[in-house]
């Protein structure tokens, strides 16, 4: 009985529109990088960053050893390596000041700040694929930016503290993790790519960890082991919600992030986002669905034009 009512449920959603489907991977996702967000700072008050990073990295091994260990020698093979390794230490920078942002930052903040990283892919996308940008684009990256400033916390000047500008930097280096990954692709296959990252990330952090070692209490290893497996099954979500829906359609539900750390950075910290913070949110916010709104419409004038039949 169990194993038809799988079946059954497989088939109805299966038949469900590729948006809501998308959707539904985009929620789950988002769900589990607010938890993950949430433990990382909570194990954060003890234990280091770089013990933290190097525990979630054995989990996420272990996670996907069976996908690993199913790859023959050959498949292990690199087409491209360099570009492998500019993408592990891209992650591994992002990955270590994203994480020490989290810890040191009220949740809301941090997650804020993580979301102009759409405005880097399309600064990193002029820069390096050559991809052109229009006034309108520009003046709404520019008016995101203006969201982080204040964010920021303008009231102390336009210098950033050290954790705000970590958060800059983490949210810049998955960026151009991004840009990356779109050259890479075209000659890896996605799992490598995968397989690699996480190895190299691990191999890179093993001295730091040791060095800052503290032993974890039984409950502080759960909870480690817990941020492995929610960040596996986040990254695996997005990946299916992004394949199945239209990507418009998906980037905006990537805003529940915010919604789940002003809920945990409360139960669990105390913390309630300042005025700021909601005025910086919603700058952010608007520029960035004007961009994807924008991509939309150059998009759509790029198809060809439909027959006088259509309608």
């Amino acid at each position: 009985m169990p194993k038809l009512l799988v079946q059954h449920i497989e088939r109805s959603f299966s038949a469900l529109p590729g948006n809501t489907q998308g959707a539904v991977f985009l929620l789950f996702a988002t769900f589990c990088f607010g938890i993950a967000a949430a433990l990382i700072k909570l194990v954060g008050q003890r234990l280091h960053v770089t013990q933290i990073i190097g525990i979630r990295q054995v989990v996420i091994l272990l996670t996907l050893a069976p996908v690993f260990l199913s790859l023959n020698s050959d498949s292990w093979k690199l087409k491209k390596p360099k570009l492998q390794g500019l993408r592990s230490c891209l992650a591994l920078v992002g990955i270590l000041a994203g994480f020490t942002s989290i810890i040191n930052l009220p949740l809301a903040m941090a997650t804020t700040i993580g979301f102009t990283r759409s405005f880097f892919v399309i600064i990193f996308a002029i820069l390096i694929l050559k991809e052109t940008i229009g006034l309108r684009r520009s003046l709404a990256m520019g008016v995101g930016f203006a969201g982080v400033l204040i964010v920021a916390k303008p009231d102390q000047g336009l210098q950033f503290s050290q954790d705000v500008g970590l958060a800059v930097l983490a949210a810049a280096s998955i960026a151009l993790n991004m840009i990356v990954v779109r050259i890479q692709s075209r000659y890896e296959r996605p799992t490598l790519m995968v397989a690699y990252q996480a190895l190299l990330v691990g191999i890179a952090l093993i001295i730091p960890t040791w060095y800052f070692w503290i032993t974890p209490t039984w409950l502080e290893l759960q909870l480690l082991g817990l941020i492995g497996v929610l960040s596996v099954f986040a990254q695996w979500a997005m990946v299916r919600g992004l394949k199945v829906g239209e990507a418009a359609a998906m980037a905006p539900l990537d805003y529940m992030r915010l919604l789940y750390a002003i809920f945990w950075g409360f139960l669990l910290f105390g913390e309630w986002p300042e005025l700021n913070v909601w005025i910086g949110a919603g700058l952010i916010f608007a520029s960035t669905l004007y961009i994807i709104h924008r991509d939309a419409v150059m998009k759509q004038k790029d198809r060809p034009s439909a027959s006088k039949t259509d309608f």
